[in-house]
């Protein structure tokens, strides 16, 4: 294989890489849109009075699709992550470029625009399934104090695990990339 060759097959598999990663961060929005718009329906429908077992079902209903959006968010940002980094790892071991968005020259973290979007996404699912979880412990009869009590133990539940397990996961993701995609390795 000539080196022309294998150049036109990296930088296909460079743009493979990119075009994964813009897709991966518009399906995340396409659900987040779907989720808002179902959320916004499932409260308005809710603000006429409805049977207590309708309530109840449609509050249950969006609070899964709550913590279904939270694991959702994980394992696109996770896709992204991966490859996102690779293309631009390509770039920096392959052709040398100097441009380092997510690898910096100093070993420091930058913090980009997509690491705030990425809190804004979990936070959005964080705090809707904290507050549907009050609203259905509301509708139990179970006590405002209960009700309050249960919305932010769910709050601080999924805090922890986005801060211990996700973004822990996302945060040492591309230092494993970096190890994986050496130069070195990629001569082989």
């Amino acid at each position: 294989m000539s080196c022309k060759q294998n150049d036109n097959g990296l930088k296909e598999t460079y743009e493979q890489y990119w075009l994964h990663a813009r897709h991966v961060a518009d399906e995340r929005l396409w659900f987040t849109n779907i989720y808002v718009l179902i959320v916004v329906g499932v409260l308005a429908f809710l603000k006429v009075d409805q049977p207590l077992f309708l309530r109840l079902g449609l509050l249950l209903f969006v609070l899964l699709l709550s913590i279904v959006g939270f694991f959702m968010c994980h394992s696109l940002t996770v896709h992204f992550i991966t490859y996102s980094r690779t293309a631009e790892l390509i770039q920096i071991n392959e052709w040398g470029t100097s441009y380092r968005q997510f690898y910096p020259k100093d070993g420091k973290r930058l913090t980009s625009r997509i690491g705030s979007l990425n809190l804004a996404f979990y936070s959005l699912y964080i705090l809707s399934s904290s507050i549907f979880v009050s609203l259905l412990s509301s509708n139990l009869r179970v006590g405002v104090s209960y009700s309050i009590a249960a919305g932010i133990v769910t709050f601080i539940v999924l805090l922890l695990v986005w801060r211990r397990y996700f973004k822990k996961h996302e945060d040492e993701l591309p230092k494993m990339l970096e190890e994986r995609y050496k130069k070195s390795d990629l001569d082989v």
